[in-house]
C-alpha cells in the first residue's frame, strides 16, 4: 500500500468521508453490508393513523408529544441531541441502496462521543456500486481534529484545527435529508413501557418523487420519555428496487474514546517539515 500524506494546518468547517448520503431521486444511498439488530420493522404503507389508546395513554410524558398523538418532530430532535451531546453516546447509521433485489451499494459509520463531545470518533466504512471499497476515521480532542482515508491502494492523513460541534445522529446527512422530505405530521403508531419508561413511535409517510408513483416510504423513530431517539429507519422505493437508511442508538452515558493506532503516525507526519525552495 502506498501513503500519501495530506496534512493541513488551520480550521476547517468539514471533514470528507466520501459519498455524502442524501435521500434524493438519482442519488445512491449507501449504507453497511449486514444490518443492525433492533432496526425498527416498517409496514408497506404509510403510518395508520394514530388509536385513541396512544392518544390517552400518557402521551405528555414525551417531549414534543401532543394529547392526540401527534409530534412537534423539532422538539423530538433537540431534546436527542442535548441529551446525547450531555452524556456521551455510541451510536452506528447504515445505508442501504437495492437494485433487482441486490445491494449495490452500502455505507456504515460508527460514532463515539465524550460529553459536549471533548473528544469523538467517527469511523465509516463503503462499497460503491464498482464494488469499490473505502474507509475514514476521525479522531479529535478538544484542540485538533485527525481523519484518515483509505482506499485499497492509498492511505492519507489530514490534521486540523478542531471545529466545535459534534455529529448526533439520526440529524446528519441522510437522516437530515429524511427528515425535510416528510410528508405530513409525525403521528404515534406503537406505544409500550420499558423498564418503567414510555416507549412510543413515531412515523411519518415520506414525500413522492415526481416520477415515482405507488408507496411513498416511511421514516419511522423509535423514542423514550427522555426524548432520546434509540431506533430509526427511513425506506424509499426506487424504479428499480429500495433505498434504506437506519440509525441505532448503541450507548447512553459514554466518558472517554480510545484513541486510533494509527493517531502517532499522523501526528509524525503532521510535524514532519515540508520539502523547502528547491527541493524535490
Amino acid at each position: 500500500m502506498s501513503r500519501s500524506p495530506l496534512v493541513t494546518v488551520g480550521i476547517v468547517v468539514s471533514v470528507a468521508f466520501g459519498v455524502a448520503v442524501v435521500l434524493t431521486a438519482g442519488t445512491a444511498l449507501v449504507a453497511a453490508a449486514g444490518h443492525i439488530a433492533g432496526d425498527i420493522a416498517l409496514d408497506s404503507g404509510p403510518p395508520a393513523d394514530p388509536s385513541d389508546d396512544f392518544a390517552d395513554t400518557g402521551n405528555t410524558s414525551v417531549p414534543g408529544l401532543s394529547a392526540n398523538g401527534t409530534a412537534n418532530i423539532s422538539t423530538v430532535l433537540e431534546s436527542h441531541r442535548s441529551a446525547l451531546s450531555n452524556r456521551g453516546y455510541v451510536a452506528v447509521t447504515n445505508a442501504t441502496q437495492r437494485a433487482d433485489g441486490s445491494v449495490v451499494s452500502a455505507r456504515n459509520r460508527t460514532f463515539r462521543a465524550t460529553p459536549n463531545g471533548s473528544h469523538f470518533l467517527v469511523v465509516e466504512r463503503g462499497t460503491d456500486d464498482q464494488g469499490a471499497t473505502s474507509g475514514a476515521t476521525v479522531w479529535a480532542n478538544d484542540s485538533y481534529r485527525f481523519t484518515r482515508q483509505a482506499t485499497a491502494e492509498t492511505e492519507q492523513y489530514a490534521v486540523t484545527g478542531r471545529v466545535p460541534g459534534t455529529p448526533i445522529p439520526p440529524t446528519t446527512e441522510s437522516f437530515a435529508a429524511a427528515f425535510s422530505r416528510a410528508d405530513g405530521e409525525f403521528v404515534v403508531t406503537d406505544s409500550e413501557t420499558v423498564d418503567g419508561h414510555r416507549v412510543v413511535t413515531f412515523a411519518a409517510p415520506l414525500e413522492r418523487s415526481a416520477d415515482r408513483n405507488g408507496n411513498p416510504g416511511t421514516l419511522t423513530l423509535l423514542v423514550d420519555d427522555q426524548g432520546v431517539v434509540w431506533n430509526a429507519t427511513a425506506t424509499r422505493p426506487t424504479a428499480d428496487g429500495t433505498e434504506r437508511v437506519t440509525y441505532r442508538l448503541v450507548d447512553l452515558g459514554v466518558e472517554s474514546v480510545p484513541e486510533p493506532d494509527w493517531l502517532s503516525e499522523a501526528r509524525d507526519e503532521a510535524t514532519t517539515p515540508g520539502p523547502g525552495p528547491g527541493g524535490p
